[in-house]
């Protein structure tokens, strides 16, 4: 059999051995403290005791004096000693540490195969299990005292009342232990489940966040290859929650919601210029309430479209940019009245005008309009 050397450094016993004084002393007031503890309660049962017997007239009140005062000596005294039993446990604990270190840190010194990157990880990883391991040490030396010294001082207190409370007493404990290590491998396992259970959530939480979508687009084109041509748009520019229609806005509007038009936060559209027989008739007594402000003539329909737009943003948040020929900035009759309406309803927040050309197959001037439901006080 191979023999343990007492001096290994790598063994725990060697670093108990080397502060043995520090221990000893330890030791001395753990005792003294815990040993005190008991005299606590003896001290309190007697001075319930001598304050019945002043009250029965048995004793007189100068009697509980020296009791009392022998009392708060010996608290005092008790907890001088656990304030010195501490701070010899945290002495014992940081001797331990700087030396487990100083002898790590030699003997990685002295390795000459150790790449300076892989020697800084080490260091930190031993540094750590070094930590964990003085923890340990000190614990255990404190609930040696803490735990263990103060059962034995109470078991032989209550053995010197009455041996047969104290058997009874005795048996919750062992009682206690079982169960709790019972407990301990059903809560570890749930805990390993919780944890397992956890992470695959937090990985769902993540894939979920990483392809979260922040909008949703809607749309609809009366031309079928046009609305094919939207669609393939999206898709090849990244957009994966998109819905595009075909069919005719004006004379029957797809997106609906309990038989209103549905509402957006953000609407923008590049309607046709200057529409002719757009369905004005209908539009009159639009079922949807599009003609806010009017109903402009079937020769011309781009205040159709504007109202459209207008009735399609969200009352609250609902934001519009729509590009329209420059005409509806000018043109009298009931243009006119409509735009009148439209600047006092105080939704327009500005106008981009533009050069002719801008458009691909039209030379018309084109400008944006832009309206918001929602305008800044400084902008109103």
């Amino acid at each position: 059999m191979k023999k343990t050397d007492k001096n290994a450094t790598d063994q725990i016993g060697y670093y108990f051995r080397k502060e043995k004084w520090l221990l000893l002393t330890v030791t001395i007031t753990g005792i003294l403290y815990n040993v005190g503890m008991v005299a606590g309660p003896w001290f309190e049962g007697q001075m319930v005791q001598y304050l019945c017997d002043i009250i029965g007239g048995k004793k007189r009140p100068s009697a509980m004096v020296s009791l009392v005062v022998c009392y708060v000596l010996t608290i005092f005294f008790v907890q001088f000693m656990r304030y010195l039993k501490r701070l010899y446990v945290r002495k014992f604990a940081n001797n331990i540490s700087k030396n487990m270190k100083m002898i790590l840190y030699r003997n990685l010194l002295y390795q000459k195969n150790i790449e300076k990157e892989d020697a800084g990880t080490m260091m930190t990883k031993i540094i750590a299990d070094a930590d964990a391991c003085v923890e340990g040490m000190r614990k255990f030396t404190t609930e040696i005292f803490d735990t263990g010294i103060v059962m034995i001082a109470y078991f032989v207190m209550l053995l010197s009342y009455d041996w047969r409370l104290t058997i009874l007493s005795m048996l919750f404990p062992p009682i206690a232990y079982i169960l709790a290590e019972r407990l301990k491998a059903i809560v570890t396992r749930n805990v390993q489940l919780s944890r397992e259970s956890s992470g695959r959530l937090n990985a769902s939480t993540l894939e979920r966040i990483t392809n979260a979508l922040t909008y949703r687009i809607y749309g609809q084109e009366k031309n079928l290859a046009t609305s094919a041509i939207a669609r393939m748009n999206l898709f090849l520019h990244g957009a994966r929650d998109f819905k595009v229609t075909q069919g005719d806005t004006l004379r029957s509007p797809n997106y609906l919601e309990r038989g209103s038009l549905q509402t957006f936060d953000c609407v923008v559209a590049n309607p046709p210029f200057s529409l002719k027989n757009w369905g004005s008739e209908q539009f009159s007594s639009d079922i949807y309430g599009r003609n806010i402000w009017g109903c402009p003539t079937d020769s011309n329909g781009d205040f159709a479209w504007l109202q459209h737009m207008i009735k399609s943003m969200n009352p609250k948040t609902g934001r519009c940019a729509v590009v329209l020929p420059q005409g509806v900035l000018f043109r009298s009759g009931k243009e006119g009245e409509i735009r009148k309406h439209l600047v006092e309803s105080d939704k327009l927040e500005a106008i981009i005008t533009m050069a002719s050309g801008v458009f691909y197959s039209t030379g018309v001037s084109a400008c944006i309009l832009f309206l918001n439901n929602n305008k800044a006080p400084e902008h109103r």
